[in-house]
């Protein structure tokens, strides 16, 4: 797959990841919504995954660190 397509493909999940970690700063996971809480673990998996694909198929180094940033 190229890199523009995996990036477009997935670009809605690390931005759903990042709302939820930004969300986790600013209040205690107890006054976060719980759907959002509990979708935490699979779209942690999610982006260390997509890592893991991001080294493996020698995309941008920029993706490459972004990802790596997020995991």
């Amino acid at each position: 797959m190229r890199q523009k397509h995996f990036e477009q493909q997935n670009r809605k999940l690390w931005d759903e990841f990042n709302g939820v970690l930004k969300a986790l700063e600013k209040f205690s996971l107890k006054k976060i919504q719980s759907k959002k809480a509990l979708r935490l673990p699979f779209l942690y998996r999610q982006i260390c995954n997509h890592y893991a694909l991001s080294l493996s198929r020698e995309y941008s180094p920029a993706l490459v660190g972004y990802l790596h940033s997020m995991a």
